[in-house]
């Protein structure tokens, strides 16, 4: 699958995500998998709508490292949210597969408010 647009890429992320529990957290459907090195779950903390303004900047990351046709991804948790809500920070891996690659994406939230947020890639 090529990822051209925006569309495609929430596509993706609707395509692979299975069950989103009470506050945003998003779980995998193959919870019995082995977990990367410096993960405690598989899933995120994100919210559908930050999901897919984080995913803009994961899709560039990727082309940056050479890989204009990601396949699939997978998210998983490093750090779980800490702090008060509207201030809340947490840390998570995307794995991002595709190019016959396995793409590492780090990256961290931050809430600016109750309904917003930031995300960097480290």
């Amino acid at each position: 699958m090529r990822c051209k647009s925006l569309i495609d890429v929430r596509l993706l992320v609707g395509i692979l995500l299975v069950g989103i529990l009470p506050g945003g957290a998003v779980v995998a459907e193959d919870m019995e998998a082995e977990l990367p090195l410096g993960t405690i779950g598989a899933g995120t903390f994100s919210n559908q709508r930050l999901i897919a303004d984080a995913m803009k900047g994961v899709a560039a990351e990727v082309s940056l490292r050479g890989c204009d046709e990601p396949e699939r991804f997978e998210t998983y948790v490093v750090e779980t949210p800490q702090g008060e809500p509207g201030q809340r920070y947490w840390h998570e891996l995307w794995l991002v597969y595709g190019c016959d690659d396995e793409i590492s994406i780090d990256i961290r939230f931050q809430e600016t408010g109750l309904h917003s947020a930031l995300w960097v890639i480290d």
